[in-house]
């Protein structure tokens, strides 16, 4: 996970971006690698210099105008990062992020770390008595719950499939 190639250690521990390519009825795939935390920083700025495109929009009463973009950009960040981070690496899968006209699909094949179950974090409002699971990122199951729950609240994401097998999907 931190060495300059993990998947000589680790199989599958990268991230590849699979998006409809344009004009066509195909697919294009990139690849990213290298630690964890390039390959976030890698995932984020294909996305930023492929993906999101931004749109100012006027009205024709006044001189005001505001930008609005295709995709949130933060919404996408926290979920990549999500999966990036808490991947186990013992699972022979790749994470795939894949990018259609209308949707972005997060792949990631793993389940919460005990005690936390898909049912608890549905139901449980708080896990403070959780240790983070990665102090150095400040990341904890709390935070990655709250996150979820004020995406779905704005329409930003939903679910897809069951909640043991399902995927989160970035809605327009």
């Amino acid at each position: 996970m931190f060495a300059e190639k993990p998947d000589k250690f680790i199989p599958y521990a990268h991230v590849e971006i699979i998006r409809e390519a344009v004009g066509t009825d195909k697919m294009e795939a990139k690849v990213f690698d290298g630690p964890i935390w390039i390959q976030a920083k890698q995932v984020s700025r294909y996305f930023k210099d492929n993906i999101m495109a931004s749109y100012t929009v006027r009205d024709s009463e006044t001189i005001e105008h505001r930008i609005v973009y295709n995709w949130p950009l933060t919404v996408f960040e926290e979920l990549a990062t999500n999966c990036i981070l808490h991947k186990q690496y013992e699972s022979p899968n790749y994470i795939g992020i894949y990018i259609y006209n209308d949707r972005i699909t997060f792949v990631n094949h793993n389940r919460p770390v005990p005690p936390v179950t898909i049912e608890a974090m549905n139901k449980e409002p708080r896990f403070d008595d959780r240790q983070y699971l990665n102090p150095e990122l400040n990341v904890s199951v709390t935070k990655v719950r709250y996150h979820i729950r004020a995406m779905k609240k704005n329409g930003e994401i939903q679910r897809k499939g069951s909640t043991k097998a399902g995927t989160w999907e970035i809605l327009k």
